[in-house]
């Protein structure tokens, strides 16, 4: 049986996403272009773009024209759960790379997200997670000295649950992680950003701040991340429903 000619471009585009030919943000081909390519009417065309967008792996945008879409990774908010141990719980690959540690002082904003003196060191790292070798995220990570002496990056594994800073904090330091204030926005990754996710400047991305609370609902960690996932959320009426 031949095969479609449809599913021919729509292969042809998706191995060269694939193979990192195209990165998330760049055009692909007009449709004229494609229908000239491969000597096809605009109907078989419009049948493998749409296939592709249907995948994910396409985007229309009304100023862009279609896009190669930002790589998603599905998170479910549920609980104080690490990005982690999400991932993994989601049978994924997860790997971390520390590209910066240092402490850090008087930050104004930083002073004020974890409630201690603006002269009052912390500890910061700047991380970027790869989930099944794609980079989808940069963190920028903040906790107060006082509570972590001794803290350093080695503490961390580069894989496994020992990447997880709420696994360390709460295995190490004995602090209970009771309750996250996250706040969520959309954002457009800036030059050095898009560099590290390797997609392109203006890739949109999910801003993600974050302040995690002890029981004594004292912030241990302040991390603010841009994040190239879904935050998946369920709603329930009551408790009844909720545990069907």
């Amino acid at each position: 049986m031949p095969i479609p000619l449809y599913y021919q471009i729509s292969q042809m585009i998706r191995q060269e996403i694939n193979s990192g030919d195209l990165k998330p943000g760049d055009k692909i081909l007009t449709e004229e272009k494609l229908q000239q390519q491969f000597d096809v009417s605009r109907a078989t065309v419009r049948k493998a773009i749409s296939d592709l967008v249907y995948d994910g792996l396409l985007e229309k945008r009304a100023s862009k024209g279609t896009i190669v879409a930002t790589p998603k990774v599905e998170e479910s908010m549920y609980g104080v759960v690490s990005f982690t141990a999400s991932t993994l719980q989601n049978n994924k690959s997860l790997r971390t790379e520390i590209i910066d540690f240092k402490i850090v002082s008087n930050i104004f904003e930083i002073a004020e997200k974890l409630e201690i003196p603006e002269s009052e060191t912390v500890y910061y790292i700047k991380r970027i997670r790869y989930i099944d070798d794609h980079p989808v995220t940069i963190e920028d990570w903040y906790a107060p000295t006082r509570l972590l002496p001794d803290f350093n990056p080695d503490l961390f594994t580069s894989e496994g649950e020992g990447q997880s800073s709420y696994s360390l904090i709460q295995k190490k330091y004995k602090y209970n992680l009771v309750s996250i204030h996250d706040i969520m926005s959309a954002v457009l990754l800036d030059p050095e950003e898009s560099k590290l996710l390797d997609c392109r400047k203006g890739t949109p991305a999910l801003l993600r701040q974050r302040v995690t609370y002890d029981e004594n609902r004292v912030p241990i960690v302040y991390s603010s991340g841009r994040y190239l996932i879904k935050i998946s959320l369920d709603f329930y009426a009551d408790q009844k429903e909720k545990d069907r």
